[in-house]
């Protein structure tokens, strides 16, 4: 328990940016292949395992689940005292296994949902503080409920998704819904026509489902080297994929940040590049509507094609988060 309570210290409260400067993307740098670690979900299915079409499920990447647990009839709920009765017994009967085996956990688990303070590289940090000063091992490092509800819009969502990635970490998305919704539309990924009606159908995505399809479906290759921004806010997912020569970069802005950004790209060498000229960056737009949980949406915006300057084998794109909700992805051709 002590790893976890140490984990989950938290960041300092969101500031709004104001150029600022932003993430790093070296594609000369390669970090292993897509797994789509963030596409996670807590509850958020049916009883009735078929009752969401399995393209919604398998379109965001569904990759990971925990089940059971809350708000389910003649639940955990009906018998707190006794559930922590238990909970304590089994919290010592680990430490008594752990003490007498010599033995370490095989994950790490905790939260980050603590909105604008919660920082998944500060966590990170102090969990290898940790590791380091009692001689511990790595783990793998599973995040069982991120983003508060405010932050589970294309902005929260990539913002999340980036920092997981870059430490190979688990995520699963927190579902903040409640009775029989808690258990169904795939944590406020989905909803449908009637969502208060538990069996009812008609599912559609919203504008959230469509950042985790790009994620999962169209970031292919290899993941390259990011860093976040100097302030903690805007971060970076990237890949390169050499058999389709695409490269791209999915960028997130922690809500409620706003602000303009500079955004590097190193490494073009690597992939062919010259080390000065045009180079030709396509943008998609990734909205939510009137409902910005729930509305259905369509795939993302193509704002186009825009050509910014290689100097030096570098190139710098101005990022503009303009609210807390939109957020926006960028590919390359080389």
């Amino acid at each position: 328990m002590w790893i976890i309570k140490a984990f989950s210290v938290l960041a300092a409260v969101c500031t709004v940016a104001a150029n600022s400067v932003g993430p790093k993307i070296d594609f000369s740098s390669k970090t292993g292949a897509p797994k789509h670690l963030a596409a996670g979900i807590l509850y958020g299915i049916p009883d009735n395992t078929n009752q969401i079409p399995g393209s919604l499920l398998s379109g965001f990447g569904f990759n990971y689940n925990r089940g059971a647990g809350a708000q389910v009839s003649h639940g955990w709920s009906y018998n707190e005292a006794g559930i922590n009765s238990k909970r304590l017994d089994i919290r010592a009967n680990s430490r008594r296994r752990t003490r007498n085996n010599q033995s370490l956990v095989d994950t790490v688990g905790s939260h980050e949902e603590a909105g604008s303070g919660s920082n998944f590289e500060n966590s990170y940090g102090v969990l290898q503080q940790i590791l380091s000063k009692y001689g511990l091992p790595q783990r793998q490092i599973n995040i069982n409920e991120y983003a508060t509800f405010n932050e589970q819009v294309p902005a929260g969502s990539a913002f999340w998704i980036s920092q997981f990635e870059r430490r190979n970490a688990i995520g699963l998305r927190g579902n903040w819904l409640g009775g029989t919704q808690l258990h169904d539309l795939a944590a406020s990924l989905l909803s449908k026509p009637d969502p208060s009606n538990y069996a009812s159908t008609g599912y559609f995505a919203n504008g959230d489902w469509w950042v985790y399809n790009y994620y999962s479906h169209n970031m292919t290759g290899q993941r390259v080297s990011t860093s976040v921004s100097s302030d903690g806010q805007l971060d970076a997912y990237a890949t390169v994929d050499t058999k389709a020569r695409t490269a791209r970069v999915l960028l997130g802005c922690h809500p409620p940040t706003t602000g303009t950004y500079d955004v590097t790209f190193s490494g073009l060498a690597k992939l062919g590049l010259p080390s000065s000229g045009t180079l030709q960056v396509r943008t998609w737009k990734f909205a939510v509507g009137s409902d910005v949980h729930y509305s259905q949406m369509g795939p993302p915006q193509d704002l186009g094609n825009y050509g910014h300057t290689i100097s030096n084998g570098q190139v710098t794109l101005p990022f503009y988060q303009t609210d807390d909700v939109t957020t926006y992805a960028w590919e390359f051709k080389f």
